[in-house]
């Protein structure tokens, strides 16, 4: 249902709205409400001083109905009985005053005579104003100019403890489940988990630091990457088996940062490094993805662990770019951080309870709620980092 015209100027964002008759009755009461908070902020005599454009606007957000032939008289007498019915006014005999007044924005001109001043008179003093000018920069030139403070001076302001540590956490971090993964790779094979940015390229990023020693240079991987795919469409058409996607739209948004990729495109980068690709995700035994006519022993092994839709790089001990020191934490300390994490993502009772909020007061609280702990547990992953 599409709200009329009149209730339009009052309704904003109308076209945001699936319009039923509840919602047009909800939408009325709040524009009463807002015209006569209005009123009672202005007062009887700024409100009926108002042009007839205004004073019907007042009305038409009161719920009247049709006003085009009424005149700026009338309008102000409806105006007047509906806030007397409501006791929001209280006239008594000053109603006729009110009623014959009419506001007025344009400017008034004054009668009294102009003035004329000659140029010569106007030279003089122009000259005059001059010498007081420079009379006055002097003896101001002569006193020494005051120095802000150090307390209004923004620049210099000193930072808090806490948010000078929030600005040293790090832009990539394992989670406490990938730290437990990484600890347990390393006692087995003494291989170290390097962790990736989680902004969409971590696949990418993660190939780029097995072959380049660089994550950032994920574009290339990614480029690369794409480029073979469609010189063998054919064959990885075959991997698309979504009905709704074709394979040139698929690529189109494989092609974009930040786009995730998956086992299409591992299979893809093995060809196009020409290397076995070794993914771990539960045991020390990786799942292999290995291509035609590579051979394991000469060529390089690209290995990246995979956990909760994130990948990250898997190196030999020391040679990766962020190493987590395990001799620094106590016995449990990771399960206890996991066991936090998890708590914070539990529907929190006190906020649950609280019936003076909304459902969307209390999904902001609890989002609050678990950007705290995450916050914590990076700070606790920062202070464990071999420096």
């Amino acid at each position: 249902m599409k709200p009329s015209s009149k209730l339009v100027k009052w309704t904003r964002s109308y076209r945001n709205h699936v319009w039923t008759p509840l919602i047009i009755e909800r939408q009325q009461e709040v524009n009463t409400k807002i015209v006569l908070d209005k009123l009672l902020k202005q007062g009887s005599k700024e409100s009926l001083s108002k042009t007839k454009s205004v004073l019907k606007g007042y009305l038409i957000g009161l719920s009247y109905g049709k006003l085009s032939d009424d005149s700026r008289e009338d309008l102000q007498k409806r105006l007047i009985m509906h806030m007397e019915r409501e006791n929001f006014w209280k006239l008594g005999e000053n109603k006729a005053k009110f009623l014959s007044s009419r506001g007025s924005n344009k400017r008034k001109i004054s009668k009294a005579p102009i003035k004329k001043s000659s140029r010569k008179s106007a030279k003089v003093l122009k000259k005059k104003k001059s010498d007081i000018l420079s009379v006055v920069e002097k003896s101001a030139s002569q006193k020494p100019k005051r120095k802000l403070s150090k307390k209004k001076d923004p620049v210099k302001k000193k930072k808090c403890k806490k948010q000078q540590e929030d600005e040293k956490l790090p832009d990539r971090y394992l989670m406490p489940h990938e730290l437990q993964f990484d600890k347990f790779l390393f006692e087995r094979k003494g291989y170290r988990i390097n962790p990736i940015k989680r902004d969409g390229n971590c696949l990418f990023g993660a190939v780029a630091d097995q072959i380049y020693s660089d994550p950032a240079l994920h574009d290339t991987v990614r480029s690369r990457c794409v480029r073979y795919m469609k010189d063998n469409e054919e064959y990885y058409s075959q991997f698309i088996d979504d009905a709704h996607i074709d394979f040139n739209h698929y690529m189109d948004n494989i092609k974009k940062d930040g786009s995730w990729g998956g086992d299409p495109e591992i299979t893809a980068l093995s060809q196009v490094f020409e290397c076995p690709i070794e993914v771990y995700q539960y045991s020390e035994i990786p799942r292999l993805i290995v291509t035609e006519n590579l051979d394991g022993k000469k060529n390089q092994i690209i290995r990246i662990y995979y956990y909760n839709n994130h990948y990250s790089s898997v190196r030999p001990d020391q040679q990766g770019g962020q190493l987590f020191n395990f001799e620094a934490i106590q016995p449990g300390e990771l399960e206890k951080q996991i066991a936090l994490i998890e708590e914070s993502h539990k529907p929190q009772k006190a906020i649950m309870s609280d019936q003076s909020l909304s459902d969307l007061e209390k999904a902001k609280k609890q989002s609050k709620v678990i950007g705290e702990a995450f916050h914590n547990y990076l700070r606790f992953y920062a202070m464990k980092l071999i420096k």
